[in-house]
């Protein structure tokens, strides 16, 4: 799980204007002048809530059918939740898509995919270790040789999750 630098989230999103104004909006019933702004409020009004004075974000999983509540990151903090996602010791340098679930399992903020991705792209650590499509080598598929007795050979195709409908219609 990722913890960043023990940094009180209550008052980093009372210092950015956009997780400021949410939390006005949901707590106080503050609603701006700004159409734009009013516009955006609206976005996020059925998708946040203000818990013990944290602004937090709804995570639905349609796979799943699961809901979670995420911590809406000011952007005081987004670079490095993508840090700890990405390149602590622990995250390995993973990928956008591994970097992006890991993110998502406590944090949420607009335009987190492409922060993500922009920080991928540019992390050194992952530019030296891969190489790039021209020079990679992918092996030839082999043919699996023939069995000669039962139970020589045992293959096991797996998939899932499946959902279960109640209807089979």
């Amino acid at each position: 799980e990722i913890n960043v630098l023990n940094k009180d989230i209550k008052e980093l999103q009372k210092e950015d204007e956009l997780t400021s104004d949410i939390i006005a909006f949901l707590s106080e019933g503050w609603v701006p002048n700004d159409k734009r702004k009013r516009l955006m409020l609206a976005k996020y009004e059925k998708k946040c809530a203000v818990k013990d004075g944290v602004l937090y974000y709804l995570k639905i999983d349609p796979a799943l059918d699961k809901e979670k509540w995420l911590i809406f990151a000011p952007p005081a903090i987004t670079e490095d939740i993508i840090i700890a996602a990405h390149s602590s010791r622990f995250a390995g340098h993973g990928g956008v898509f591994r970097t992006q679930q890991r993110v998502l399992m406590k944090y949420f903020w607009p335009g987190m995919s492409t922060q993500i991705k922009e920080h991928v792209a540019k992390c050194q650590t992952c530019l030296c270790l891969k190489k790039p499509p021209s020079q990679r080598r992918v092996p030839p598929l082999q043919p699996i040789p023939n069995a000669m007795v039962p139970n020589n050979r045992i293959h096991v195709d797996l998939m899932g999750p499946l959902t279960i409908k109640k209807n089979n219609k």
